[in-house]
């Protein structure tokens, strides 16, 4: 019936503990050999089953009696009792309360609350699903080595958006000690030019702009107040930093210069070299990228040197993003076969071992009725014996002077009594359903399985009714080699003395 348990591992129904059939004093399996006639018997209840009880019925004995005397009653620990309350939903006594109650107290019980259903645990997937390659549509960006010609705007009319914001930056600030304008932020990038060639520089970069925005890598502003603008292309980005070159010009000593002494020449001058330095930054951590314009570069030569650099950059990102998923997707690919054989091959071993485990069962089955059966016999001797010498006693009682007095009937009954007693017929014994031989071929994969008691071992019979093995002659045991003797160890301290 719904929502009922079982407390044993046993089939049948509810039964009292006895120490031994016809004993008739009902106790715990601990107690039970305590006693002089279940010493003297050796015997348990053969009919111990199952307990089955509901929630309420546990209830109900939970608050009623001691835990630890009801585990003996069922025959199981107090740590069990204590399990099937937990995991029932079935409130115990705390601790005191029996004290408590043998105080006359009524201390308060709680309701049984109801059964709330186990929520399975969600099993998470064994592997991630198969990645789809994002490269072979059309967010692929190809390198930009065949830009073709570039053109440089002859004026600032017509400046890409974010060019004309660099030349409005670099025009709003003022210049350093050596007439170079820089400027550096989320909006911005990093610059650093001269006074004179700020329409250069701004030019260039507005090409760059032009030439890469067809490709997909946009350049965009950065979200942190310590970050640069950079182009980006799904979570790969570089950023672009310039800066003008400075040379140094050397004169020839002028005939002032030749009245003072040549350590107070300066011969130098460091001045704006019209050549630029591009510098990307990118995010792999290989560090950075360093273009300089030579004296006999153009800016067309150089900026396209920049543009290719920028696009070979993302093209390599993205054929290692391919091989990546290629990869993985083999490896996912690889590990779904490997988990479906095994899976496949757990099944076929615990058929395999549901069939052992069958096989074992029938056979231990089979052999507990056949040793049922060698107790049984050797029980039914026992009595027979007993009977003989009953019969025996009786007979020379009869024919001796005193004769069968109260006494002498009184321990005859006694004796008959007890001798039925240690009879397997009294008990039931033989039961064609429950001790005779059966079918394995009949009886399904996993049960059920035929219904099996144990009967008691004599005291008159071994535990096992296999014979020893049998002593070596005396002859063999002259003959053979006496023990080694092993030699002990030298001693670490004569050894190793000094």
């Amino acid at each position: 019936m719904p929502g009922e348990f079982s407390l044993g591992i046993f089939d049948g129904s509810v039964s009292a503990v006895y120490c031994r059939p016809g004993c008739g004093r009902e106790g715990g399996a601990k107690k039970a050999l305590s006693r002089p006639c279940c010493q003297r018997a050796n015997l348990h209840c053969w009919n111990m089953g199952a307990i089955k009880l509901t929630r309420e019925e546990l209830y109900k004995r939970v608050w009623s009696t001691p835990v630890t005397r009801l585990a003996l009653e069922f025959g199981i620990s107090d740590v069990a009792v204590a399990k099937t309350c937990r995991r029932m939903n079935v409130p115990r006594p705390p601790k005191g309360y029996w004290a408590r109650i043998e105080a006359g107290q009524k201390p308060p019980k709680p309701k049984l609350p109801k059964m709330t259903p186990a929520k399975k645990p969600a099993t998470p997937p064994l592997e991630k699903p198969i990645p789809v390659d994002p490269f072979d549509a059309e967010n692929y960006h190809p390198p930009v080595s065949s830009a073709g010609q570039i053109r440089i705007p002859i004026s600032n009319s017509s400046l890409h958006p974010f060019a004309q914001e660099i030349l409005v930056a670099l025009q709003a600030e003022a210049p350093d000690t050596e007439q170079f304008v820089s400027i550096r932020g989320s909006d911005v990038p990093s610059l650093r030019v001269s006074k004179r060639h700020i329409s250069k520089i701004v030019r260039a970069i507005h090409v760059i702009l032009m030439t890469l925005e067809p490709y997909g890598l946009v350049f965009k502003k950065a979200k942190g107040r310590y970050s640069s603008p950079s182009f980006q292309s799904g979570y790969d980005k570089i950023e672009i930093a310039v800066e003008e070159l400075i040379e140094t010009i050397r004169r020839e000593p002028t005939e002032l210069d030749k009245r003072h002494p040549s350590w107070q020449w300066q011969l130098e001058a460091r001045q704006p070299s019209g050549r630029f330095k591009f510098t990307l930054r990118h995010n792999d951590g290989y560090g950075k990228i360093e273009v300089y314009q030579k004296a006999d570069e153009s800016a067309e030569e150089i900026l396209k040197q920049v543009i290719n650099q920028i696009g070979d950059f993302f093209a390599e990102r993205n054929r290692t993003k391919k091989e990546t998923f290629r990869t993985n997707r083999e490896i996912a690919i690889r590990r779904q076969d490997e988990r479906a054989v095994a899976e496949e091959r757990a099944k076929v071993e615990a058929i395999e071992n549901e069939k052992r485990m069958h096989a074992g069962t029938l056979a231990r089955l089979a052999r507990r009725r056949i040793k049922n059966l060698h107790r049984a016999a050797e029980w039914w001797r026992l009595r027979c014996t007993v009977e003989e010498f009953i019969a025996t006693c009786t007979q020379r009682w009869e024919a001796d002077s005193i004769g069968l007095n109260s006494e002498r009937k009184e321990w005859i009954d006694w004796a008959h009594s007890e001798a039925r007693g240690i009879s397997p017929l009294e008990e039931g014994y033989p039961d064609p359903t429950l001790d005779g031989p059966f079918n394995p071929d009949a009886i399904p994969l996993g049960g059920p399985y035929p219904s099996e008691r144990k009967v008691a071992r004599p005291p008159t019979m071994p535990k096992s009714l296999m014979q020893p093995k049998s002593e070596p002659a005396e002859d063999q045991q002259e003959q053979s080699s006496p023990p080694q003797i092993q030699s002990k160890p030298y001693p670490f301290w004569l050894k190793y003395q000094r």
